[in-house]
């Protein structure tokens, strides 16, 4: 056993220390290979990867479990007594989960922390175009290279280039941009042409 986390369960409030010390006997005692460590300032306990944490509050403690939704478990409903993890706030031992169930649970997160992590793949939103300022509107219509190379771009492109101008602070600025805009798409140059390799 890691003694910082002794000294976690040793400085907790008076209230705190059995829950805790009763959490970490049965995590210990139903996988028996489990290793423990600090990590954000609370202990967690893990094989291959973190498993399931533990911390101390003011007022209650929390446990959870790290892969909770592949365990079909849910933090308790806003308006019950939410808090950290799936338990809700554990204000005494009578507040743990039965032994049992608790044992199912770890055993179950040790069987997936043995199984690869999926990743769902991340869902690309398609970018959304930005108004055109209408003085860019009459300007690309007026500059017939420009605007050609404006419409061929992505929206994401075009976004960079409107948003650069609708950052300008004067009218002065505005006008620099807008200036320098024209020149750059004429040349066919995005936004940032200056940062690509």
């Amino acid at each position: 056993m890691n003694p910082d986390i002794d000294a976690y369960i040793d400085s907790a409030a008076p209230f705190a220390r059995p829950i805790l010390t009763e959490l970490r006997q049965q995590v210990h005692q139903t996988l028996p290979g489990v290793r423990e460590q600090l990590k954000w300032g609370m202990p967690f306990f893990y094989l291959q990867h973190n498993l399931c944490f533990m911390a101390a509050f003011k007022a209650h403690c929390g446990f959870g479990f790290w892969r909770a939704d592949e365990l079909g478990l849910a933090v308790p409903a806003a308006g019950s007594a939410k808090g950290m993890g799936q338990f809700g706030k554990i204000l005494s031992c009578d507040d743990l989960p039965p032994s049992a169930n608790l044992q199912t649970l770890l055993l179950q997160a040790a069987a997936l922390d043995a199984s690869p992590v999926v990743v769902p793949p991340r869902r690309k939103q398609a970018p959304v175009p930005l108004a055109m300022p209408e003085v860019l509107a009459q300007a690309l219509q007026q500059h017939d290279a420009a605007g050609s190379f404006f419409r061929q771009m992505t929206i994401a492109q075009q976004n960079d280039y409107i948003q650069w101008l609708l950052d300008a602070k004067t009218d002065v600025t505005r006008q620099k941009r807008l200036d320098t805009m024209l020149e750059w798409l004429a040349e066919h140059k995005i936004r940032n042409w200056k940062y690509m390799k």
